[in-house]
């Protein structure tokens, strides 16, 4: 580093005041509202692509035939459980975000401990999604976790 750059550096720091309880929340809500928009937009993405599928399905089946209807309910549920999946993997990759700008927060030390357990919450959060990404995958009929004695 030259001396300029490290002159530099070190007026920065000199010249940054610690962190405050405010400035930390209004950081914090920052980061919880881009999450929240990011998980409403792609809910709202789902659900128009499933319908959409789902319509798609509709109109190729013939419901005066039986076994066409059984099929239709086989794929729509199907096509719901692999949906589901990929909305829960896709949101665990939009929590792991937010674990890692939580990561780069400094808060001010009266808060220090409150969020590392957020920070601990959120990851734990994180760690639990793939398990469920991969129950819901394993379904085999959208109604088999109703089913199941632990459900």
């Amino acid at each position: 580093m030259t001396g300029l750059a490290l002159a530099a550096a070190l007026l920065a720091s000199c010249n940054s005041s610690p962190p405050t309880a405010t400035g930390y929340f209004e950081e914090l809500s920052g980061q919880l509202t881009d999450l929240s928009e990011t998980v409403t937009a792609r809910q709202a993405d789902f659900g128009e692509d499933l319908s959409s599928q789902l319509a798609d399905l509709h109109a190729s089946t013939d419901f005066a035939d039986l076994a066409a209807m059984a099929a239709y309910f086989d794929q729509a549920g199907e096509l719901a459980i692999v949906k589901t999946a990929d909305l829960f993997s896709q949101t665990g990759s939009e929590l792991r975000s937010l674990v890692d700008g939580l990561e780069e927060m400094e808060p001010p030390p009266e808060l220090e401990l409150a969020h590392e357990d957020l920070i601990t919450a959120g990851s734990d959060l994180v760690a639990a999604i793939p398990a469920a990404t991969e129950t819901v995958r394993s379904l085999d009929a959208i109604d088999q976790r109703r089913e199941s004695p632990d459900g």
